[in-house]
């Protein structure tokens, strides 16, 4: 589904998880919706909220309206009025949003909502809230029960620990750390566009490579296939991938290195065909893939060119390691992180599964000539 031209509901949209969604919705071409207590909107009168999808009309809800599960009392200490409210609030709310979204998306023949739930409903070790973990475990059974409806597809995200506003330094230090707002923000967007997505849960775990989206690592597959294809031809392993806001693949290329121009790296021919074929709009919403993470050279190139972010499998520390172990020399430019070369840059990454893969490639290059 493109989400241009829809029209997106987001509720619990003023901060957090909701505004960066709601951000991203935007950025992508989509009108949108935003509701929350602060807007006098909530989601738990009925009233409201029937006012506010028949007025809404949406193609794209957002059920991410939610939380209070680390505010004490709790279950079942909390009075039958408090653990009732936070049901309310985090499982009948977003049924019912979702079931007065349905009517008008289906006579329209299309139309993607995506719930916000949370792994506090995954698992059976005893948990400090009972009841918030029980709203959520009942919204991720309620997506993969609905799935698809007349055309209209419900998925669901189920992030781990977000680094949201509330979130102290000391939080947000911990070790591994908190998925990022937009990581959460690029897995609902992702659900959205893929047609093929109906009744699917996507875990986002902190640390484990979880917190990116299946279609992230698809694309990150294609890095390694293009890495190995570079092999065959007697270059280095490294191959990336140009991907629009729509999902759309744009360009892709390996290492072009055999020659003797030990400029050919992919990342650069990205940033080039970027600032010929997009607009500035374009290049900054457009996710560049890569088997392996920017050099400095192509970090700036990225940087100058206005791309947006970059998801690698592997990291240079990663590289520089595997090169040392295979007794290989320092390279001429110093390896610097992206992050060292472009102050903000959005990156992700490594992927340890990938990681591994990529490493191969390298030791199969350097110890067998490809």
């Amino acid at each position: 589904m493109r989400i241009a031209g829809h029209v997106a509901l987001v509720t619990g949209a003023a901060a957090g998880t909701g505004r960066a969604i709601a951000r991203r919705l935007e950025e992508r071409g989509a009108t949108v919706v935003t509701a929350d207590l602060s807007d006098g909107i909530d989601v738990t009168d009925d009233a409201q909220l029937e006012a506010l999808i028949a007025d809404a009309r949406p193609d794209i809800l957002v059920n991410n309206a939610g939380g209070g599960g680390h505010v004490p009392p709790h279950f079942p200490e909390a009075t039958k009025e408090q653990w009732s409210a936070l049901l309310d609030l985090n499982l009948r709310a977003p049924m019912l949003a979702t079931q007065l979204a349905l009517a008008p998306m289906r006579r329209d023949g299309a139309g993607a909502i995506v719930n916000v739930a949370s792994t506090a409903g995954l698992g059976d070790e005893p948990y400090a809230s009972p009841e918030y973990g029980a709203a959520k475990a009942g919204l991720i059974r309620f997506t993969s029960a609905l799935a698809a409806v007349g055309g209209v597809r419900v998925n669901c995200v189920v992030p781990d620990w977000v680094a949201t506003e509330r979130l102290t330094a000391e939080e947000r230090a911990a070790t591994p750390p908190p998925i990022p707002l937009e990581r959460v923000a690029a897995a609902v967007l992702d659900l959205i566009r893929d047609d093929a997505a109906a009744g699917r849960a996507v875990e986002l775990w902190r640390g484990q490579g979880g917190e990116l989206s299946p279609t992230d690592i698809a694309h990150l597959r294609r890095c390694v296939a293009l890495a190995q294809a570079a092999i065959e031809v007697g270059d280095e392993p490294f191959g990336s991938v140009l991907v629009d806001a729509d999902g759309a693949v744009r360009f892709e290329d390996h290492n072009h290195e055999a020659g003797g121009d030990h400029t050919q790296h992919p990342e650069l021919a990205i940033a080039r065909w970027a600032a010929e074929h997009l607009t500035p709009e374009e290049r900054a919403a457009a996710t560049v893939y890569t088997s392996g993470e920017h050099c400095p050279m192509c970090a700036a190139a990225h940087g100058w060119v206005g791309l947006g972010r970059i998801v690698y499998a592997s990291s240079t520390e990663q590289l520089t390691a595997w090169r040392a172990q295979l007794g290989l020399p320092a390279g001429p430019v110093r390896p610097l992180p992206i992050r060292s070369v472009v102050s903000g840059a959005r990156v992700d990454g490594p992927v340890p599964e990938l990681a591994a893969a990529v490493r191969a490639l390298h030791v199969r290059f350097h110890t067998h000539g490809g």
